[in-house]
């Protein structure tokens, strides 16, 4: 558990949204990459875990797991 959870979701927004919101601020005609944005994402849950988590090395196998799984099946609530 966190001693201050609300705290480590700041520090996980801040690492996840830094990058691509300092670049919408400077090249706001600029419209990034998935491929750019999955990067960041991915390096701030790295960060994050490494910084939060008690099993760090557990806890990044467990989402390189869940990230490598097909995306879900179109629901059709469209």
């Amino acid at each position: 558990a966190f001693e201050d959870a609300e705290l480590a979701a700041q520090d996980l927004w801040g690492l996840i949204l830094s990058a691509p919101r300092n670049q919408a601020l400077h090249r706001p005609d600029r419209v990034p990459a998935r491929a750019d944005l999955q990067r960041y994402i991915d390096n701030g849950l790295r960060v994050f875990l490494r910084a939060y988590s008690t099993q760090p090395e557990t806890d990044l196998a467990a989402l390189r797991a869940l990230t490598e799984l097909p995306p879900p099946p179109p629901t059709g609530d469209a």
